[in-house]
């Protein structure tokens, strides 16, 4: 009976504990763990399943702690040369946020679904989706690998527990149809993904992890009749498709 009282405590020491070792990490050049993949995904994977035990408190709190760092991210690109310290801190901050958020998605596969749990899945996807339109906006002048590493991360959780046959009526997809005003549900997804898709490989070339992470995302896309049915309905895979040869032109002379 403690667990009620003491989860969402937890949730909250770990993340505090990462948005404030930022500061410190970024300013005396220290080691940053998001450097560690490996350990960053095994702790995520233990805090997903504290984070369902009280879901509607850790929703609370990583929407007000995303709410925050993202409106401290538009106050900076909102000036004309940004301080370079502060955009890479609040860069890192939303780095881990975004991590914890596609925890939160996994974590769905080991607790009892309720209507109102997909709902705040909604809200927290959401917020991921707007932010990667905004970070994608900025990929002319430059990107973060290590927030596109996080958001393929946080895309393969949605894939796994959000994109197959079984839940494409359930109240996280009116939950961004509302706030995202996109009507077609069995599609919402599928699109933003796909389109994020060639986004990476267009500007991230260079970055052997991340166009490995992209092409596996891709690859698992197509693992059901299904899913590969719905796919080829879409405006960006058809894209893809009559233009793979360009596609792969462009990767290979950003990658060599």
């Amino acid at each position: 009976h403690y667990l009620n009282t003491y989860t969402p405590e937890v949730v909250k020491a770990y993340v505090t504990s990462r948005l404030e070792s930022v500061n410190a990490i970024v300013r005396d050049n220290l080691d940053d763990p998001l450097d560690d993949l490996s350990m960053v995904v095994q702790q995520l994977e233990q805090l997903s399943t504290i984070e369902r035990c009280e879901y509607e408190k850790t929703c609370e709190l990583i929407l007000y702690w995303f709410d925050q760092t993202a409106a401290k991210y538009q106050k900076i690109l909102s000036v004309p040369t940004p301080n370079a310290i502060e955009l890479q801190i609040v860069n890192t901050q939303l780095t881990w946020l975004v991590y914890i958020i596609g925890s939160c998605i996994g974590g769905r596969v080991c607790s009892s679904a309720t209507e109102e749990h997909d709902g705040l899945d909604g809200d927290l996807i959401i917020r991921v989706l707007q932010l990667m339109a905004l970070t994608d906006s900025q990929l002319p002048q430059g990107g973060f690998e290590k927030m596109e590493i996080a958001f393929m991360n946080f895309l393969e959780m949605v894939r796994k527990i959000y994109i197959n046959e079984h839940t494409q009526k359930l109240k996280v997809y009116k939950r961004l149809s509302e706030v995202l005003g996109v009507g077609d549900e069995s599609v919402l997804l599928l699109g933003m993904i796909s389109r994020k898709i060639i986004t990476n490989l267009k500007f991230w070339g260079n970055s052997e992890l991340i166009i490995r992470k992209t092409l596996n995302l891709l690859n698992d896309l197509t693992l059901t009749y299904s899913l590969i049915r719905r796919l080829v309905k879409l405006d960006e895979i058809q894209f893809m498709l009559a233009n793979h040869t360009v596609i792969s032109k462009l990767y290979t002379r950003n990658y060599y």
